[in-house]
C-alpha cells in the first residue's frame, strides 16, 4: 500500500502520477476512478457485488492500456521494453488468476481485499517507477526527432 493510504482516503490523482502523455494519463485516471468506485463499494460492504465487473474491467483495461504503452515503447525503441512488458504480463496474469478464482469460488472478502491491494500497489509503484522511466525517454525522443 502507498504510504499513508487508508481505505477511507481512497486514491487521489495528482501531478505526482502525471506522465505528461495525455492519453496515458487519461487511461491512468480511469484506473484511479474505477478503483475508487470499488473502494467506495468496499466501504459500503458491497464490493463482493461488483467484484466480477471489476475483474472484467481490469482484464479489458490491461489489454488496451498495455497495448498502447507497448506500442509507444516500440515506436521510441525504449531501452527497457522487455522488462516493462514483463511487468505488464505479470499484472495481467495476477488479474487473470483472481478472475479464475472468482469464477470457481465466487466473491469473498479475501478476494476483494487481494484485488484492491494488488491494484493499488500496481498503480502507485508501476506508474511512479516504470512508466516514468519510459515517459522520460518518450519526451526526449519527441524533442529530438
Amino acid at each position: 500500500m502507498p504510504d499513508g493510504f487508508t481505505w477511507e482516503n481512497r486514491l487521489t490523482w495528482s501531478d505526482v502520477y502525471a506522465t505528461g502523455n495525455e492519453k496515458v494519463d487519461e487511461q491512468h485516471r480511469t484506473i484511479f476512478n474505477i478503483t475508487n468506485t470499488f473502494i467506495d463499494a468496499h466501504l459500503r460492504g458491497e464490493s463482493k457485488k461488483i467484484l466480477g465487473e471489476m475483474l472484467d474491467f481490469l482484464i479489458q483495461y490491461t489489454v488496451e492500456h498495455f497495448a498502447y504503452e507497448q506500442k509507444l515503447m516500440v515506436e521510441t525503441d525504449y531501452f527497457d521494453y522487455e522488462n516493462h512488458k514483463k511487468y505488464h504480463e505479470d499484472f495481467k496474469a495476477a488479474v487473470n488468476k483472481l478472475k479464475k478464482e472468482f469464477d470457481e469460488s465466487g466473491a469473498s472478502d479475501e478476494l476483494t481485499r487481494i484485488l484492491c491491494d494488488t491494484i493499488i500497489k500496481w498503480i502507485v509503484q508501476h506508474i511512479q517507477h516504470e512508466d516514468f522511466k519510459f515517459v522520460k525517454q518518450l519526451r526526449k525522443e519527441r524533442k529530438n526527432p
